[in-house]
């Protein structure tokens, strides 16, 4: 019986310390990636003859600023850290009962960033993705909206350069702008 026990002890050391060391490993090798800050942010449309443009040029107090009366934020979202192959989701959800039934609102949206071509050289920011949402607008309209968001390119702004905010999806009832800081 000692010697089960000792096997089994061994056993668990060792296990622990190959997953910690994969973990180590793991996190020393996203640290030396390039990493970068992602923005989105989605709005519900108010003005639905509003034609949304395709570039917003400010930092997210502009892009509300610009917004206002057009579209209603959702969500606004800014992750730090973001490297090749990252996955970004973003949910928020309201759960209700009405009428002895359940009704759920809210969104839940995946992006995943791709920076890195088929050779692993940095080509720029991508975002593709699939965002989801189910809400009821200021003036009492049900939104349900379910958006395939196709590969795009984020504008990437560095340091000392002016910010802007690119649409990235838009439909009928929601749009989505983003952009990335080196």
């Amino acid at each position: 019986m000692k010697n089960k026990k000792s096997t089994l002890l061994q056993s668990v050391i060792i296990t622990a310390a190959i997953v910690f060391g994969f973990s180590v490993s793991a996190l020393a090798e996203a640290n030396a990636e390039e990493q970068h800050f992602i923005n989105l942010a989605g709005f519900y449309k108010a003005d639905k003859a509003y034609a949304f443009p395709e570039e917003i040029k400010g930092d997210e107090a502009d892009l509300l600023t610009q917004l206002d009366g057009k579209g209603h934020y959702i969500f606004l979202s800014h992750e730090a850290g973001v490297t090749h192959d990252d996955v970004v989701n973003i949910q928020n959800n309201l759960l209700r009962q009405s009428s002895g039934e359940f009704e759920d609102y809210g969104i839940d949206c995946n992006f995943g960033v791709m920076m890195k071509d088929e050779s692993g050289k940095h080509n720029g920011i991508k975002v593709t993705g699939h965002c989801k949402a189910a809400l009821i607008t200021h003036s009492g309209e049900k939104v349900n909206s379910s958006a395939i968001i196709k590969p795009v390119e984020l504008p990437d702004i560095e340091a000392g350069q002016a910010e802007r905010w690119k649409l990235i999806y838009q439909d009928a009832s929601v749009v989505i702008y983003g952009n990335a800081e080196s």
